[in-house]
């Protein structure tokens, strides 16, 4: 009976339930049936836990995507966006095995103990190796739902509207290192180097980005489709190089997915001596 427990357990009880010990193990470690456990749980209007929360063997930040308020969630909902998907009350993320390292930075953001694992395949006669997060979580989920992503997301996902305004540039960084792409082009024509810097999605994603993109520079380039896809490309140097200090505006290391952050600093060695415009809504 839950009057024969002590103020003092009663307060141990609810300590135990709230950092994620289960009624049994709560009963071992205070000699109680876990019965007893729970009538003090109800007694005291402590809710039950779900089943997913109450079977969790790796620990996460579950509030993560609560509330979009800092650059990392800005970015890992814009990295998600492009690449990330949910199914159940389960949040995945996979990538070629050489991007482990942003995996890792993914796991460290969201205080993540869950392994990364390793998985190999045949994609047209071509072998392949990549590397996966398999997180479960109904308040993640349920966070991402919110913000617009859902299952089955790639044709009908649009640019969040819940994000700050001095965070979007993190956001799109996310979606751009998730479906975004920079090269240079060693046959081009112009001298002192010719880039790249475009990305593809579903029309509205990739609206989003032109709308957002162009808010600061002045350019020609469109949304045209590709495929089952759409895709925006801007090219030059000084427009591209532009482009990409408004992506990285601010940006700390754990946001940026490293090969790409590599490229980029790559093309800014093409800049002329002058220096490049930094739009003002960026400072």
């Amino acid at each position: 009976m839950t009057d024969r427990i002590s103020k003092s357990e009663c307060g141990a009880i609810a300590a135990f339930y709230r950092d994620g010990m289960t009624l049994r193990r709560i009963g071992t470690t205070l000699g109680r049936s876990a019965v007893s456990c729970q009538n003090v749980l109800i007694r005291l209007n402590i809710p039950r836990r779900q089943p997913t929360q109450t079977l969790r063997r790796y620990a996460v930040n579950e509030s993560f995507f609560d509330h979009i308020d800092t650059q990392s969630k800005a970015y890992w909902l814009g990295f998600l966006t492009a690449d990330g998907n949910v199914c159940g009350n389960m949040l995945r993320v996979g990538l070629q095995a050489s991007d482990i390292g942003h995996i890792q930075k993914f796991k460290v953001a969201l205080q993540s103990e869950q392994p990364v694992r390793f998985c190999s395949g045949t994609i047209r006669g071509s072998k392949y190796q990549a590397v996966h997060i398999n997180i479960g979580s109904q308040r993640l989920v349920n966070a991402l739902a919110i913000l617009g992503m859902r299952p089955h997301k790639s044709f009908t996902i649009k640019p969040c509207t819940q994000v700050p305004e001095h965070l979007l540039n993190h956001y799109w960084r996310g979606i751009w290192d998730g479906d975004g792409c920079i090269y240079e082009s060693l046959s081009s024509p112009h001298r002192g180097g010719f880039w790249s810097v475009s990305l593809v999605g579903n029309q509205s994603i990739v609206d989003g980005f032109a709308s957002y993109i162009k808010r600061f520079i002045n350019s020609k380039a469109i949304v045209a489709p590709l495929s089952s896809i759409y895709q925006i490309h801007f090219g030059g140097i000084l427009l591209p190089q532009t482009i990409l200090r408004i992506l990285y505006h601010d940006a700390a290391p754990e946001c940026w997915l490293d090969r790409k952050r590599k490229l980029s600093e790559l093309c800014w060695q093409y800049l002329p001596r002058q220096k490049c415009h930094i739009p003002n809504l960026l400072r």
